[in-house]
């Protein structure tokens, strides 16, 4: 019996050392105390996914972000390609099922892809330093986050010669929605192209006024 709580405190120790460290750990710029993806959590609770560049919002809001600048380009990058790992998950539940501290373990992978996209929207071109690392998540397994790498393109207005291509490539994409998202980005940016590529014959509905329905994330387009 000695022996399994010997065992047990370890375990303990171990798991609340881990969380500490999670914690503290200083891994990105912060602002007046707080780290982006705090004031991003912030923005995210209190006014939802539709804050950026299209709707403005109080200048203190703005000023974080803007604060931190280019900096929190590899913050945002990171907060894209976000994925809840089974592991990640079953240890947290772990953790709350046997009543340990309690822990801010932060945003589901989804809320973060919509938070690095608030990130991108509020820095604009001063982010267009993303442009690469953004491409690189076009091609990500996930297609909500090929997806989201697309619209965060379109906010940070990324060089068209590095944009076309990318653009071409996703209309292929076996997602409709990443191909949808493409095609549209095409008709607005590279008009001509688009008719080229047979676009509208593709989808039809984009020889009216048509934007994408995403749902938290048109805000983007």
């Amino acid at each position: 019996m000695k022996t399994k709580r010997n065992i047990e405190i370890l375990i303990v120790t171990l798991l609340t050392g881990f969380v500490v460290i999670y914690a503290i750990w200083p891994s990105e710029p912060r602002y007046q105390g707080k780290t982006l993806t705090k004031w991003l959590e912030y923005y995210y609770i209190k006014y939802g996914s539709g804050t950026g560049r299209n709707r403005p919002l109080p200048p203190k809001e703005h000023e974080a972000v803007d604060a931190i600048g280019v900096k929190a380009i590899p913050t945002l990058l990171s907060m894209l390609k976000a994925k809840d790992s089974p592991t990640r998950t079953n240890f947290i539940r772990f953790w709350r099922q046997h009543g340990f501290p309690k822990i801010d373990w932060g945003m589901e992978a989804n809320n973060q892809h919509e938070m690095a996209g608030m990130g991108f929207a509020i820095l604009g071109k001063e982010a267009r330093a993303a442009t690469s690392g953004l491409i690189k998540h076009t091609v990500n397994e996930d297609p909500k986050i090929r997806r989201t790498a697309l619209l965060c393109l379109n906010t940070i207005e990324a060089d068209p010669q590095m944009l076309f291509p990318v653009l071409v490539e996703r209309l292929k994409d076996d997602e409709d929605l990443v191909s949808h998202v493409a095609a549209y980005m095409l008709r607005e940016k590279f008009p001509k192209e688009a008719e080229r590529l047979g676009i509208y014959e593709r989808f039809p509905e984009l020889k009216r006024s048509f934007k994408p329905g995403i749902q938290h994330f048109d805000w983007l387009l």
